[in-house]
């Protein structure tokens, strides 16, 4: 299971509630109000984030697009999420791995984390059976 997230959201009201549910499902969770430590690379690394798309200095979308061209976090799972759910066609296209429309409910975000893992051990898995480990 994924252990650690790091979460970037700028809606302190949407962070807590974000953060408290993720802690209570047993992730450490590393919150962020924003994307420059990414940027910056003054970040540890999660086994998963979780980007608000609308966001001062970077959108969301261009984060994850920064953190695909990126050798140390191309391979790290990506989950947008926005209130405007038109962008889930842009937030494949930066290379996300999903997209959740605000609002949402926690329960879809634990869900959507529940599949990323089980497809990454799914392919994790396929792999190690067939000789192909990295």
């Amino acid at each position: 299971m994924f252990k650690k997230i790091t979460l970037v959201e700028d809606d302190s009201d949407c962070s807590i509630i974000l953060n408290k549910v993720l802690s209570n499902a047993g992730y450490e969770v590393n919150t962020l109000s924003e994307g420059k430590s990414i940027v910056e690379n003054n970040f540890s690394l999660p086994d998963i984030f979780i980007l608000d798309n609308f966001m001062p200095m970077i959108q969301g979308i261009a984060l994850c697009k920064f953190l695909k061209l990126q050798a140390r976090t191309k391979s790290i799972p990506v989950i947008i999420i926005s209130s405007n759910n038109q962008l889930k066609q842009n937030a494949s296209e930066a290379g996300a791995t999903s997209f959740l429309g605000k609002p949402f409910h926690t329960r879809d975000l634990l869900t959507t984390i529940d599949a990323i893992w089980n497809e990454q051990k799914h392919e994790k898995d396929k792999k190690v059976a067939s000789g192909n480990e990295d």
